[in-house]
Order: C-alpha cells, then structure tokens, then sequence
C-alpha cells in the first residue's frame, strides 16, 4: 500500500505563481517545472491595454522568468531540480530566464520556439549537458548585421570562456558574465577576505 501512495505522491503537482511543478521525490521534497498556467497570467495582464480580438494564448505566460531555487508549497520547500521536456515550448511572451544551480537537467524542447527569448542567465560553474533541442527554433548566434539579435547566454564571471566551449552552450553568440552577488560571507580578519 505505502507504494502506491508513494507513486500518487510523487506523481502529485502543483502551481506557484503561475508555474506548474511536479514532485519528482517527495521524500526529497524535489520538484521539477512542466509548464505555466496561462489562466494566470491572463488575470494578471495590464488592464490598461485592452486586447481587442482573439488572445494567443501561446502570448500568455512569464515575460523575464526567475526560476527559485526552493519553492513553498503547503508549508514544505521543495527543491527545483529539474525543467521538464516542452515545459515552456512555444512561450511567446518569454524575454528572459534565469535557472539556479540547483536545476540538474533541463529536458528537451525545455525553451523550442520561444521567439522572444533574448536572454537566458545560468548559475553553473560547469555547463550543464543538454540536447540541442533545449533551444531548437531560437536564434542563438544572431545576424553579424543586427547586434540585438540572438540570445545573450550570462554566466558567473570568469566561466564565459569554459561555455563558449561547451556543447550546445558554445552556440550561443554573446556570452557574458557577471558577479554572483547573492552569496554574502562574513570576514572576521579583513586579510582573509582580500
């Protein structure tokens, strides 16, 4: 019976602002995102701009993505492990996405046919293996004639080199850095710090 309820626990889901996550462990309390809720991201449009016709609906949804590291649900944190295959295909409204170091596999068609991504920002020191698929129908390497096109991929500072190398990630045109300020450490001797 305990595996049974096990399966139907694990199998479980839920919503959090407007993303769908499902329990890939509960006793680990791991989750992994399989998509957005676009009822919720159409309450939630500006009310101001009016849309006058039918909506796509593939336009509704996240628009610069901070995916959690830990998400609450139900007064437990569950860690985010994992983006799911197709979890955000075809997201029109997507402009940007930040993924934390916590997230182990992203699957595939996690990001196809996001036309509006410009920028993806990892928190990997070693680039995280992945198909191609991931980013299948996006232009990552962009036009030498047009600077704003492609996808800008930002990485933590002094690693741009180690993804310009790496499957996948090498295909992206800009790679640019940037300090990881969220980590904050306390010094006791300042000549530790320095």
């Amino acid at each position: 019976m305990s595996v049974c309820l096990t399966t139907i626990v694990s199998a479980a889901g839920f919503t959090v602002d407007g993303i769908r996550y499902t329990i890939t462990d509960a006793a680990a309390q791991t989750v992994s995102v399989t998509g957005w809720d676009k009822d919720y991201f159409s309450e939630i449009s500006d009310p101001t701009s009016p849309t006058v016709g039918t909506i796509d609906e593939d336009a509704l949804g996240p628009e610069n993505l901070e995916l959690p590291w830990r998400i609450l649900y139900n007064g437990l944190y569950y860690k985010l492990t994992g983006i799911g295959e197709e979890a955000f295909s075809g997201c029109l409204s997507l402009k940007a996405v930040t993924i934390p170091n916590t997230v182990a596999s992203i699957g595939d068609y996690a990001f196809q046919d996001c036309e509006n991504l410009k920028t993806v920002k990892v928190q990997w020191v070693s680039p995280l293996p992945i198909d191609e698929s991931v980013f299948e129908g996006i232009d990552l390497s962009g036009s030498a004639d047009d600077p704003d096109s492609g996808v800008t991929l930002v990485v933590l500072e002094g690693y741009e080199n180690t993804y310009r190398n790496a499957d996948v990630w090498k295909n992206f045109k800009n790679i640019n850095g940037y300090r990881d300020m969220s980590v904050n450490i306390l010094f006791k001797d300042e000549n530790v710090k320095q």
